[in-house]
């Protein structure tokens, strides 16, 4: 697959702490809604 055909997917899944503004996953999964991708992130949580 190359990354045109990556592209052409509608939803992605970042995997590293998507809610420190500091770090690539979070600009990544940022980038990738701002574009009108899905993306959903795996790693640290906020706990309630």
């Amino acid at each position: 697959m190359d990354m045109l055909e990556i592209l052409d997917q509608k939803s992605f899944v970042v995997v590293g702490d998507t809610l420190n503004e500091k770090k690539y996953a979070y600009k990544i999964k940022s980038s990738l809604l701002e574009r009108g991708y899905k993306a959903f992130g795996v790693g640290k949580k906020k706990v309630h």
